[in-house]
C-alpha cells in the first residue's frame, strides 16, 4: 500500500509529508479498499493539526483532557482542551467525556459554551446527556427519548472511569443507530443483552484497563494490569483498585517509560500499592532510575519482570493474592507476552469482565 502512496504523489508532495500524514494516507487507502463500512480515526497528540483531522466525520468524540505531552501541547489545560475540541464539526455532533485535569480548571464551562456556539456543531455532555451510574447506562439525548441499560455480565465490575468510557461509546452508538438506521446498526436494546454475555472477539485497543488476567506461565496467577502511563491515567487506575479494595493495597510491578512524568506517577501509585517493584523492560525508552526524586529511589529495581517475580516473592505468598502490573503501554505488552497472554485472543468478557471477578475472594 505504500509503494502505491508513493507512486500517486508527486516526489515534491512525497517529500513535505511527516511519518504521520503518510501512516493517516495510508489508512485511508486501506479504508477504501477494503471498502469499509465506516471508519473510527484516533487523534493524536493535539487535534486541530493532528493529520486524521483532515477527514470530515459524523460526529467526535472528546473523552477527557488532562496535561501530557507538554513538550508538545504546552501545560495550558483550556489551551489544550480548545486544539482537542477543534475536531467537533458544524451541525453535528460533539460527545463530551467530561473528565480529566480540565474538570478543575475554573471557566471550563463557559469555554465550553463559547466553543460550541463558534463551531456551530452540537454538544452531548456526560452527567447531563448521558451517564453511567452503579447498576444502569442512561442515554437521554435531545429529542431521542430516554434509554436505561442495566450494567450486568461483563460490564459488572468495571471501574467508574471505564463505565463512563462506556456512556460515551453506548451514546454514540444510540445516535448513529437513531439518525441513521440499517441493519448494519441495530438498536442498542437489541444489541445490548449480547455484548453483556461477552462472547464476541474483542478490538486489541480495550486490552489494559484495569484488566484481570490469569497467568499462563508466571508462578503467580491473579494479575491487575493497567496502561497508565501519564498522571491522569495513574489516578483512574488508583480510584479503581480502592473501589476494588477500599481496605488494603495491592503489591506491584510496575515500569515507565523514561519520557513520562515518572515521580508524579510513582507518588499517586503509591497510595494504593504496596510494595512497589520497578522492572526494566527492553527498550531505549526504559526508565532512568538516576533522575527519580529522592522519594523513589529507595524501591527495588530489576532488570526484567521474570527477575523481579524471582526475587520478591515469599514462599508463603498466596496465589490467590492479586499483584498489580502498570507503568506503561510497553510494559503491559511485555507482561502479557511473557504470560502467554494474546490480547488478539480475548473476548470481550475477558477483557471488559476478566479472567477473575475482585469480589470472589
Amino acid at each position: 500500500a505504500h509503494h502505491d502512496l508513493k507512486a500517486n504523489l508527486t516526489e515534491e508532495l512525497y517529500a513535505e509529508l511527516s511519518f504521520f500524514e503518510i501512516a493517516t494516507l495510508l489508512a485511508f487507502r486501506i479504508f477504501e479498499q477494503q471498502q469499509a463500512a465506516f471508519q473510527v480515526l484516533e487523534v493524536g497528540l493535539g487535534g486541530r493539526w493532528d493529520a486524521s483531522n483532515i477527514s470530515d466525520p459524523l460526529a467526535s468524540i472528546v473523552v477527557s483532557v488532562s496535561r501530557d505531552h507538554k513538550e508538545y501541547l504546552g501545560d495550558d489545560l483550556l489551551g489544550i482542551l480548545g486544539e482537542k475540541l477543534a475536531i467537533s464539526r458544524p451541525g453535528r455532533p460533539l460527545f463530551w467525556g467530561a473528565q480529566g485535569e480540565v474538570m478543575e480548571e475554573p471557566g471550563v464551562e463557559a469555554f465550553i459554551e463559547r466553543h460550541i456556539q463558534s463551531s456551530c456543531s452540537i454538544l452531548f455532555r456526560r452527567g447531563q446527556d448521558f451517564f453511567a451510574t452503579d447498576h444502569t447506562l442512561v442515554i437521554q439525548l435531545p429529542g431521542l427519548g430516554k434509554l436505561e441499560l442495566p450494567l450486568h455480565g461483563i460490564t459488572r465490575d468495571l471501574p467508574q472511569y471505564l463505565r463512563n468510557n462506556l456512556s460515551l461509546a453506548v451514546a454514540f452508538y444510540h445516535w448513529h443507530a437513531v439518525q441513521h438506521p440499517s441493519g448494519a446498526w441495530p438498536g442498542l436494546r437489541e444489541i445490548w443483552p449480547e455484548f453483556c454475555e461477552g462472547r464476541q472477539t474483542a478490538p486489541i485497543t480495550l486490552a489494559g484497563r484495569s484488566q484481570r488476567v490469569i497467568s499462563r506461565s508466571l508462578p503467580a496467577r491473579k494479575f491487575l494490569i493497567d496502561v497508565c502511563h501519564n498522571p491522569d491515567g495513574a489516578r483512574a487506575f488508583a480510584r479503581a483498585i480502592h473501589d476494588f479494595y477500599p481496605q488494603k493495597k495491592l503489591p506491584a510491578y510496575v515500569s515507565i517509560l523514561k519520557d513520562k512524568d515518572c515521580d508524579t506517577i510513582l507518588d499517586i501509585l503509591r497510595s494504593v500499592l504496596h510494595p512497589v517493584i520497578l522492572f526494566g523492560i527492553e527498550s531505549e525508552r526504559s526508565w532512568d532510575l538516576a533522575n527519580l526524586a529522592t522519594r523513589h529511589r529507595n524501591l527495588p529495581f530489576f532488570a526484567s519482570l521474570e527477575e523481579a517475580w524471582q526475587m520478591t516473592v515469599s514462599p508463603g505468598y498466596s496465589p490467590s493474592e492479586p499483584w498489580a502490573i502498570c507503568g506503561s503501554v510497553a510494559a503491559v505488552g511485555f507482561a502479557l507476552k511473557r504470560m502467554k497472554v494474546s490480547p488478539k485472543e480475548l473476548s470481550l468478557a475477558s477483557i471488559i469482565s476478566g479472567d477473575w471477578s475482585p469480589h470472589a475472594d
